[in-house]
């Protein structure tokens, strides 16, 4: 049993795959249609690649620890490049 964030250990060295993110450029586009796919592109792969470690939103406590985990690396993310990218998690909270 993982905890989210935590990697399993590879037993060989192909094992690095955690698995797929999908990304339907026309929901984005529906959903966010002031904006462009590239602007929310990080969006969707950051909160892919948290439900890849792990993370979930499920309940307040699941929804606060990947709300925290998106933002820090879209904080950095943005840094780097200029954009101005939020988490994902608080555009879908409903809790």
């Amino acid at each position: 049993d993982l905890t989210p964030g935590q990697l399993p250990l590879p037993t060989i060295s192909c094992e690095y795959n955690l698995g797929d993110i999908f990304i339907c450029p026309k929901m984005i586009i529906q959903r966010f249609n002031n904006q462009t796919v590239q602007q929310q592109l990080p969006v969707y792969v950051t909160h892919g690649i948290c439900h890849l470690l792990g993370y979930v939103h499920d309940d307040k406590e699941s929804h606060t620890k990947m709300f925290m985990k998106e933002r820090d690396i879209l904080e950095q993310f943005n840094s780097i490049n200029g954009y101005h990218c939020i988490p994902l998690t608080t555009l879908q909270s409903n809790l």
